[in-house]
């Protein structure tokens, strides 16, 4: 009598405690489909990681459910594995019925993190007194990371083989050559990485990434994510991924390092982000990346399912698999919708319910794949649960389905109800409109407002929270939209009310302050509405702008920004290039717009006629001529600039007072040269005298300077350079200096905080 029981052996573990089962091989048999995993696949996997590790700072239980795994013992595989090498059979080979693409994956991203550490560890001198500690914590973690993509043979040459093979393609070897035995692109990459780090005389060279293949193709996409995100996150303004002193202050150090190391902390909370040698910029990029090793391996987790016979094992792949694409928490909502219309208005199909609902779905019209459409369901449900009432929801399908079914059932009445998928269809719509499709190409504003004399200014504050990556703003501007597509009254100036709002107030944060407990600032809005109002979701969704100002104005108190005095005090430290350059972008385009030069302060500018320098325009904020920001004063100083621009404490050359903007194609020509020879290329922007600008090139040649002919060419063809008269029609008297740098920082946070406190009501 067959034990139901124990014939599927169900068993959950983390990544790491699957793939270090000692001498376990895993081999795909034939008839699997070849590695297919794309892009969208792997992007989701990113963001899954990259959100789990922002959960799992303020959630010591997250973990992140990998899917389901069937395997099966292979019982007899002298007879049943081919080819083969007798020699180099693992003690034990598990045929791997379903999850092959996931575990090749992650034994390729596992391979990734070994090689990015590694790469970090030679960067350390070997002179820092830091380095063997360091030395020690990555050693920790490449022990671990080896064993997901290699298993120990315990003999042969190297005692290291790849961890997961394709049937009739590759073998398990006891030594012999790579490219003989190792065939399938998967197995291939791996046996030359483990070739290579194993090698104990160096003489093997790193394998490149094939990129006429799917493997390759990924390689490169973790390798670039890892290096230009995850290594960065602390330098990279408005990052999607944390920084490492974010981590290390949240995350018990146990799980980075084994145990409290407070030399290391020290140095992370250094927060260099400009020497790339120093050990506390290293060592943020080397917590950054523990961080993935850590929630990866220890968070992250398999079902794991072994049935006893392989025909027991394909009826299981075929019931988990009937439709081929998991469900959303979207799609498992949409039947209770429908059940509950049928019970009240009698049929879902002709009521205004399914239309609401339907916009929703036309959300994802434009996902191609189970991945894109995955994320979408993230991206819009976590923005969507924040406007509806303050609920910070995580991207578990279990959580998103309980939160809609709980928001849902516990409305009543039913005119309640279908308020809620009226609303949820409106927000559908806008994230559509808004944050999806809408890039102000060709300086289009958006056209649901586009009758009002405020559209291209709205239009543009909306790009420009875009472009930061601002998503959170998404949510609150969503309840306005909602009544511009019901067409309320007044509904488009309180939307366009709304953008100067919250624009304004995300400029002043970020002028003196990263991104920390932004998001906070939002949610408590939303959770102050519930514990004034109870349950926040009224038959009514609008909110008050004069609440939404109260609030703001109550954030930025709280920060120590009371009015001018204070935000510019803080401003003048913080608001520089390194800090923020999106926020610096614009900052210049306020304070460039109706200026003109103050001739009684060489350098600076001041408020000029009504229309005379119109920057704050969404034509300029696109345009080519204004999209670089130029440091006046270069960021390495060639010794010719003021010594206190570039002052440890003061950082003056990164200050917003040094910077300017330029075309594109100018900033690397002119970089790095003198105050003399960038003021003659300026002139060059706002001359339009041809025998003006004979006399430039001459009094260039008396120099001895050599002017660039195509450098020259791209600045007279610039179109938008009034903001360089301030510059340039005193430019002979000015000496650019740390002096003159602070002034001109004072007089633009002056003309910043005049635009953004009138649009706040800031006193």
């Amino acid at each position: 009598m067959i034990r139901i029981d124990s014939a599927f052996d169900p068993i959950t573990l983390s990544i790491h405690n699957f793939f270090q089962q000692p001498g376990v091989g895993y081999y795909i048999p034939l008839y699997q489909r070849e590695y297919t995993w794309d892009q969208d696949n792997i992007d989701q996997l990113v963001v899954d990681l990259s959100r789990g590790i922002e959960n799992s700072l303020s959630d010591d239980d997250e973990i992140r459910f990998l899917g389901t795994i069937i395997l099966v013992q292979e019982s007899n595989p002298t007879e049943n594995i081919e080819p083969q090498d007798p020699r180099g059979l693992p003690s034990r080979i598990d045929k791997v019925i379903d999850g092959q693409q996931r575990l090749s994956t992650l034994a390729l991203m596992a391979a990734m993190l070994y090689d990015r550490i590694s790469i970090i560890e030679d960067k350390i001198a070997d002179n820092e007194p830091l380095r063997d500690e360091i030395i020690q914590t990555t050693k920790d973690w490449k022990k671990k990371l080896v064993d997901i993509f290699s298993l120990d043979l315990g003999r042969g040459t190297p005692e290291r083989k790849p961890i997961i093979i394709r049937g009739n393609i590759d073998q398990w070897t006891m030594n012999g050559e790579i490219e003989r035995n190792y065939k399938s692109p998967v197995s291939n990459y791996l046996a030359q990485y483990i070739s290579y780090v194993l090698d104990p005389k160096g003489e093997t060279d790193k394998p490149k990434f094939n990129k006429q293949n799917r493997v390759g193709k990924n390689l490169r996409l973790i390798q670039n994510w890892l290096s230009k995100t995850i290594e960065i996150a602390h330098v990279i303004d408005g990052s999607d991924f944390l920084p490492a002193w974010d981590i290390i202050n949240e995350i018990d150090q146990k799980y980075i390092w084994q145990y409290e190391r407070d030399n290391l902390v020290a140095e992370i909370n250094k927060r260099e982000v400009e020497n790339k040698k120093s050990i506390s910029y290293l060592l943020c990029s080397v917590v950054q990346l523990f961080s993935i090793c850590h929630y990866l391996l220890d968070r992250c987790c398999f079902t794991v399912i072994k049935p006893t016979k392989d025909d027991w094992a394909f009826d299981l792949f075929q019931s988990l698999n009937a439709t081929g694409t998991p469900l959303t928490a979207i799609e498992t909502f949409a039947p209770l919708v429908v059940n509950t219309t049928n019970q009240c208005e009698g049929s879902y199909y002709s009521s205004r319910t399914k239309e609401n609902f339907e916009n929703v779905e036309k959300l994802f019209d434009s996902t191609n794949t189970a991945a894109q459409k995955n994320k979408l369901t993230n991206d819009f449900l976590t923005s969507l649960a924040l406007t509806t009432d303050g609920s910070q929801l995580s991207s578990h399908f279990s959580n998103q389905r309980k939160w809609l079914h709980e928001i849902y059932t516990g409305l009543e009445p039913y005119e309640l109800k279908k308020g809620l998928i009226s609303f949820f269809g409106n927000y559908a719509t806008y994230y559509k409109e808004v944050w999806i499709e809408y890039s102000g190409e060709n300086s289009q504003v958006l056209s649901r407002i586009s009758s009002h004399e405020d559209a291209d200014l709205c239009s543009l504050m909306l790009l420009f929270l875009k472009q930061a990556n601002h998503k959170m703003s998404i949510a609150v501007l969503g309840r306005f939209y909602n009544d511009v597509l019901n067409n309320e009254e007044e509904s488009v100036p309180n939307f366009i009310e709304a953008c100067k709002l919250t624009f304004s107030f995300y400029v002043l944060w970020r002028s003196v302050k990263s991104n920390s407990g932004l998001d906070k600032a939002y949610r408590d809005f939303y959770q102050k509405k519930k514990d004034y109002e109870g349950y926040s979701w009224k038959e009514s969704t609008s909110i008050s702008l004069d609440d939404l100002r109260s609030h703001y104005i109550n954030c930025l108190s709280e920060i120590g920004v009371d009015g001018f005095k204070t935000w510019s005090e803080k401003a003048l430290r913080y608001l520089k290039y390194n800090n923020s350059k999106t926020v610096c972008r614009m900052a210049l385009l306020m304070a460039f717009h109706q200026t003109i030069s103050d001739e009684e302060n060489p350098g600076l500018m001041k408020i000029g006629a009504e229309g005379v320098a119109p920057y704050l325009k969404l034509e300029r904020w696109n345009s080519d001529d204004l999209k670089t920001i130029e440091h006046i004063a270069p960021q390495v100083n060639n010794g010719s600039w003021d010594d206190k621009l570039y002052t440890i404490e003061s950082e003056l050359y990164q200050s917003i007072g040094n910077l300017t903007l330029l075309p594109t194609d100018i900033n690397s020509s002119i970089g790095n040269k003198s105050w003399t020879e960038k003021l003659i290329y300026y002139k060059h922007i706002r001359e339009e005298d041809p025998t003006k600008k004979q006399k430039l090139r001459k009094k260039a040649q008396d120099a001895g300077i050599e002017l660039k002919e195509e450098t020259i060419k791209i600045l007279e063809k610039v179109r938008y350079s009034k903001h360089m008269d301030a510059i340039v029609k005193e430019g002979d008297k000015i000496n650019w200096n740390a002096d003159l740098v602070e002034k001109r920082a004072k007089k633009i946070l002056e003309l910043v905080w005049g635009k953004t406190a009138s649009w706040i009501n800031f006193k």
